[in-house]
């Protein structure tokens, strides 16, 4: 079980700058959708490679006709953000932002300004997106030109290039587990925030929020749409976009924070997920929230959010990962997110009541 005052060195600080708001506390990194609260950050943004070109690009012929309001615009250049911390302890975190693969952008985060001030420097970059006519395979060349891009700038950065970790949510977690297993050394560990690890369970599945397969919702096949799943959404297809087919021996340390009852990304693919880890022997832990379901991390006091930052403290400093259901470290979490909180995180007070389970721990 972890220390109570272990467990609270890892909820943060109140905002260092400016009028205090709870509001702004509670949802930072998400009204502004910049990423941060404190106002006290701003990244440096660079363009890392030029979108590759689709013959006969055509916006009425993608998913679901084209981006819709929620992606950024269309540019010719796919950019990347670094953030610099105040004072930098050479931790560096590969962020990979979720939506979809067709919504939101690279500030979207609900721990950068955290990562910040505790010294971690951030990089987060663009990527392709599906609804521009671009697949799976598409965005992993994207994230592995912006690794190497950072390779190539570490120095100048003031990067330690070899402590690279990487985080993601949703399918920025599954981009994420995609790029960090498809090339192992580049980093020392993958934060999954409930990302689908196994496609090929998932497409054989009935997909719990509409009642279609996986292959329905990622295959949109009609006509001339393009697919997430390259080329044709066969087996070989899914297998391209499934991190579990890339795990290894020398994958690195990974762990998942899934809510139980998860409709949108079910949660046995993070068991299944974190069996074939252990099958291969790689470090890994699978943080169950039971009774939560997608995007368990919304809002700063939240119980998902404070241990997605937990986590994160623990794997940037190689510590172990524990816990119990039901045990004194939900309590300290949801009684602390409730002095933050108030309204959300009494439904988080609640929920965690049932308890997490941190299993493998490692």
């Amino acid at each position: 079980m972890v220390p109570l005052l272990q467990a609270t060195s890892a909820l943060g600080k109140l905002p260092s700058s400016g009028a205090f708001s709870i509001f702004t506390w509670l949802f930072q990194g998400i009204s502004n959708l910049s990423g941060t609260a404190h106002g006290d950050y701003s990244p440096e943004t660079f363009a890392y490679r030029s979108h590759r070109s689709l013959e006969n690009r055509d916006p009425t012929l993608m998913w679901g006709g084209g981006c819709t309001s929620g992606s950024r615009p269309f540019k010719s250049d796919l950019e990347l953000d670094l953030w610099r911390p105040k004072s930098p302890n050479g931790k560096t975190i590969f962020h990979v932002h979720g939506g979809g693969w067709s919504l939101l952008d690279k500030s979207n985060s609900f721990v950068i300004d955290f990562l910040l001030d505790n010294g971690v420097t951030v990089v987060s970059p663009q990527y392709s997106l599906v609804c521009e006519g671009y697949n799976g395979v598409d965005m992993l060349d994207d994230l592995y030109a912006a690794r190497q891009f950072l390779s190539l700038n570490a120095e100048s950065w003031g990067i330690n290039d070899t402590e690279v970790g990487a985080l993601g949510t949703s399918s920025g977690g599954h981009l994420a587990m995609l790029l960090a297993f498809s090339n192992p050394s580049n980093f020392t560990f993958v934060q999954n925030m409930y990302g689908p690890g196994d496609f090929s369970e998932w497409f054989e599945s009935g997909w719990v929020a509409s009642g279609t397969s996986g292959r329905e919702f990622t295959c949109h096949n009609q006509g001339d749409h393009w697919s997430f799943v390259p080329p044709s959404c066969d087996d070989n297809g899914v297998g391209s976009v499934s991190p579990v087919a890339l795990i290894g021996p020398e994958s690195p340390r990974t762990v998942s924070i899934h809510g139980s009852m998860d409709s949108l990304i079910p949660y046995y693919l993070s068991e299944s997920l974190h069996d074939t880890l252990d099958s291969n022997a790689v470090r890994n832990s699978l943080i169950t929230l039971n009774g939560f379901d997608h995007v368990l991390d919304l809002g700063y006091g939240s119980v998902g959010n404070q241990l997605c930052r937990y986590s994160l403290l623990q794997l940037l400093n190689n510590q172990k990962i524990e816990g119990r259901g039901g045990g004194d470290v939900v309590l300290a979490f949801s009684l602390l997110g409730c002095l933050w909180g108030a309204g959300l995180t009494v439904r988080s007070f609640q929920l965690a009541r049932r308890g997490y389970k941190v299993d493998r721990r490692t």
